[in-house]
Order: structure tokens, then C-alpha cells, then sequence
């Protein structure tokens, strides 16, 4: 059996497809081909934006904004799996209590009770993060991009998944401490022909992350396809803790 990932925006079902080999990857008995078929391709993301983009090793600090919305909490597993220092940024005692599930050794910021910038240095005696990871960029985010960037050490990286307006006041703080922005840029590693082999090894060693158990995806809910607009209009909302899926309609 093979999990086949979406590689567009709208995606699609059908009994069968003809895909590249290069995105076909034998599954594993130890997870559902559900949670697989929903975890592959943004834990794919999250690998090879850490190993290939942001050079996570032993060592490095990265800061994960809304850590449990989404696959957000996939990046963070694979991260404390490199060895780095993982701090997660959550709202709210679902969130905690999702990141304490999987258990990983994290540093948690509940931006309801902790001020992001005075913990973020308190627990990075006052270096700041070597990586911004903001993925689940939210609509009127209470998380500002100056705070992010101010929690950033010299020469940081902040990669986000959409473009973000950075004004003038920001520009100049990424200027004076050489930081860097960088894009998730799914659509161009899938269709680059030069990283195909490395896509393929990226794909079959998050299986093998899922098959020893390292790496644990976290299913927030499943919709059947007469109910695609729920499930767009739950992850449009960032109402998913985890990941949702949306799956043939069952029989009758």
C-alpha cells in the first residue's frame, strides 16, 4: 500500500492515480492510512524546511507560534528530535494539554498568562530563538510580527508559510540584527525536478519517523466529503488542534 500526497490547493479523489514515483512511498503498518494519508505531506514540509532551509541541529532554539493548531505540533516533534530547544507558543488549556500528549520535551508560553517577549528571553537567558517556525498565521493574530522579530538572536531566521507585510519599523529591526525571512514555498520544492530524490528520502523517512513512533500526528477531526465546506471553514478558522481530513462518504 502506498500514500499518495495532495500536491495542489484543491486536491481531489479518484479510485486511481498515476503519480511520479517520486512521491509514492511504501505506508506502515503503525499508523491508519487516514492519519497517514493526512500527516505525510506536512510532516514532509516540516522536514525538509528544518534540515534543508533552517539547519535545525543539536543546539539550536525554535520558537513554534500556535504550536497545537494544525500540523504546527508535527514541526515541533521533529525538531526535539534533532536535538534542538523547542519553545511552543499556545492560548488556551486545550492547546497545553494537546502539546502535553505527545510527549516532548518542551518549554510552553500560554500567551494568556505569559508575556511572549520577557519568557522567550527568560528561558533563552536572553539570547533569543535561532528560528521563528509561524506557520498557522491567524487572521487579526494577536501575535505581532515586531514581538517575533524581537525574540530573534542575531542573524535569526523567521520562515512563514504566507507573505507578511513587514513595515518600515520592522524592516529596519531585520536589518540591525541580520535577520533573515524565508518562505515555506511548497508548491516550489514539489515541482523542482532537481529536489525530486531528495523529496522521495524526505517522504520515507517521516514514515520511518511514524513507524518507530518518534514523530506522533494528532488528528483533530475527520469530515466526510459532503462536508468539505465544514472542513474548510474549520481549518479557514483555526478551529483544528491537529489535523483534519476529509474522506470518501462511507457506504449507503
Amino acid at each position: 500500500a502506498g500514500i499518495i500526497p495532495l500536491t495542489s490547493c484543491t486536491g481531489g479523489f479518484a479510485e486511481y492515480a498515476v503519480v511520479p514515483a517520486h512521491f509514492l512511498v511504501h505506508a506502515t503498518p503503525k499508523a491508519s492510512a487516514l492519519t497517514l494519508g493526512a500527516s505525510i505531506l506536512p510532516m514532509s514540509i516540516w522536514y525538509y524546511m528544518l534540515t534543508y532551509k533552517l539547519h535545525v541541529t543539536e543546539g539550536s532554539t525554535v520558537l513554534f507560534p500556535h504550536a497545537a493548531i494544525d500540523g504546527v505540533h508535527l514541526g515541533l516533534q521533529i525538531a526535539a528530535l534533532k536535538g534542538a530547544k523547542v519553545i511552543a507558543v499556545v492560548e488556551g488549556e486545550q492547546e497545553v494539554q494537546l502539546l502535553q500528549q505527545l510527549d516532548v520535551e518542551v518549554d510552553i508560553v500560554d500567551t494568556r498568562v505569559d508575556p511572549l517577549v520577557d519568557t522567550v528571553l527568560q528561558l533563552t537567558d536572553g539570547l533569543g530563538v535561532d528560528c521563528v517556525c509561524w506557520w498557522s498565521w491567524l487572521q487579526g493574530d494577536t501575535l505581532g510580527c515586531r514581538d517575533l522579530l524581537r525574540v530573534l538572536t542575531i542573524d535569526g531566521k523567521l520562515a512563514v508559510n504566507v507573505p507578511q507585510h513587514i513595515g518600515p519599523a520592522e524592516q529596519q529591526l531585520m536589518a540591525y540584527k541580520g535577520l533573515s525571512l524565508t518562505y515555506f514555498a511548497l508548491h516550489a520544492w514539489l515541482g523542482d525536478p532537481i529536489r525530486q530524490g531528495r523529496w522521495l528520502h524526505v517522504m520515507s523517512e517521516v514514515v520511518r519517523l511514524v513507524h518507530e513512533g518518534l514523530v506522533r500526528p494528532h488528528m483533530h477531526d475527520t469530515f466526510e466529503l459532503h462536508r468539505l465546506r465544514d472542513a474548510i471553514s474549520c481549518i479557514e478558522k483555526h478551529a483544528n488542534l491537529g489535523l483534519v481530513a476529509v474522506v470518501p462518504p462511507g457506504p449507503g
